[in-house]
């Protein structure tokens, strides 16, 4: 048995209010979003919870989702390095 679903109905995800819950998504609540701009988006609980998605998309179409202009494209060597030392410094099996 899964652990239980707590509503999240009404509550603020950055530019996502929560209106309903509208199933279930790779195994985790769905939940019936509206965003800001007015569009209304089927979102997985985790991702809302964890911040991995704050709006319907329209944030990062603004451009305003990124300070370092390499949001969406492909991996760069540079990336590859930030990731490698980050994997020095925080994983100890590194």
């Amino acid at each position: 048995m899964g652990k239980p679903v707590k509503d999240m109905a009404g509550q603020m995800f950055g530019r996502l209010q929560v209106l309903s819950r509208d199933g279930t998504r790779h195994g985790n609540a769905a939940w019936l979003c509206r965003c800001d701009c007015g569009t209304v988006k089927t979102i997985s609980g985790n991702e809302l919870r964890n911040g991995g998605t704050v709006s319907c998309g329209c944030f990062a179409r603004e451009g305003r989702a990124s300070t370092h202009g390499f949001a969406g494209k492909p991996r760069s060597k540079l990336y590859n390095t930030w990731k490698g030392m980050k994997q020095r410094c925080f994983n100890p099996k590194n």
